[in-house]
């Protein structure tokens, strides 16, 4: 049995093809076999009805469905269905045996539309969107019905990160009316807004927890001292006030040192300072024990006019206590450090700026 495809007409005026397997014609009506509303999906009804598929005995069967034109081929059916969609169509292009030469309104079959649009002809409901139409009555040009995709507001996600694949083709909704127009503009903005506000919420709050952890940091320093003071005498702290402002601060301290308990108190004192890196925990160790002015005051050997700060008990403390936070440093690590952060004490104090005063003055 050879393929036809039929332009059917239901009970409600919905118009739509079906192929010849769906129906069951009786005399000048017929019955037509259609999927039910629950299980209904449009692309796998158009798919059945483009490969001529059998109709599954579960769906509904729809009474007095009447027959418009029967074609060979679907896209010759398709092009009735087009015409019988709009609303200028004379019907004696399309009628069936028993229809009369008055022309009718119709309209597309809502079986084929979603929820959020319907199409609508003018039977007595204000007008509505022109959907294009032709003058030649003969041979009208083939239309297709616009499902336009309607944006939803920023609850939807297809306003900020693209439509979805099912909806990506969708025809642009230029026949929508005015007041319902997507505002697409004014919904990335509003989307830019909200990551920007969530942003900077995140970075708030992150700065806040850094604030914490160096609190807890602060806490559990002081809670270790507690405890060691409580259990060894040689870890509570030590009777040197730091960080060492004068000469004679640092004399006093190398004096103090000198006994033994005092030093091991000193060296359990820096080791609470830490670092991730050997040269980290150097830096930091010195800029508590020593002020910047100083340590302006020594360099590593005492050359020139300033003292020696290898052979101070100071620097054996700090080296024993870089031990202790770091197993394994060497005395070059060490050295280098050292060195380093004592050629550099005379500009983090100021005297960058002083030299640099210097030539201005002399240009004058």
């Amino acid at each position: 049995m050879a393929q036809v495809w039929k332009v059917v007409e239901f009970e409600d005026k919905g118009a739509a093809v079906v192929p010849g397997s769906w129906l069951e014609e009786a005399g000048d009506s017929a019955n037509c076999f259609w999927p039910p509303s629950s299980t209904y999906d449009h692309f796998k009804v158009q798919r059945a009805i483009l490969n001529h598929l059998p109709p599954n005995p579960t769906w509904n069967l729809h009474g007095g469905v009447r027959v418009l034109v029967t074609c060979a081929s679907y896209m010759k059916a398709k092009e009735y269905l087009n015409k019988a969609v709009q609303s200028d169509c004379a019907t004696s292009d399309i009628q069936s045996a028993t229809e009369d030469n008055r022309k009718r309104t119709r309209r597309a079959n809502p079986r084929y539309l979603n929820n959020t649009f319907t199409v609508q002809t003018t039977r007595g409901r204000g007008p509505v969107p022109s959907i294009g139409s032709d003058t030649d009555e003969d041979e009208p040009r083939p239309r297709q019905i616009k499902r336009p995709r309607l944006s939803q507001g920023p609850d939807n996600c297809d306003w900020l990160l693209g439509p979805s694949t099912t909806q990506r083709d969708s025809p642009e909704t230029e026949h929508l009316p005015q007041d319902i127009q997507p505002t697409q503009d004014i919904l990335r903005d509003i989307g830019i807004s909200k990551v920007v506000h969530l942003l900077s919420e995140v970075l708030e709050e992150n700065r806040n927890m850094r604030e914490d952890i160096k609190k807890l940091g602060n806490e559990l320093r002081a809670l270790r001292r507690e405890v060691g003071a409580g259990t060894d005498p040689e870890a509570s702290p030590p009777a040197i006030k730091l960080p060492l402002t004068t000469t004679e601060d640092f004399v006093k301290a190398e004096a103090l040192m000198k006994e033994p308990t005092e030093k091991k108190r000193m060296i359990s004192t820096l080791a609470l300072v830490g670092g991730l890196t050997a040269e980290v925990a150097v830096r930091r160790m010195l800029q508590g024990c020593l002020t910047n002015q100083l340590a302006s005051t020594f360099n590593w050997a005492g050359k020139g006019i300033k003292e020696s700060f290898k052979n101070t008990i100071r620097s054996d403390v700090l080296f024993a206590a870089l031990q202790k936070t770091h197993p394994g440093s060497t005395m070059a690590v060490y050295e280098g450090t050292v060195k380093k952060w004592l050629k550099y004490a005379p500009d983090r104090d100021g005297g960058a700026a002083r030299r640099q005063e210097v030539p201005s003055m002399m240009a004058t």
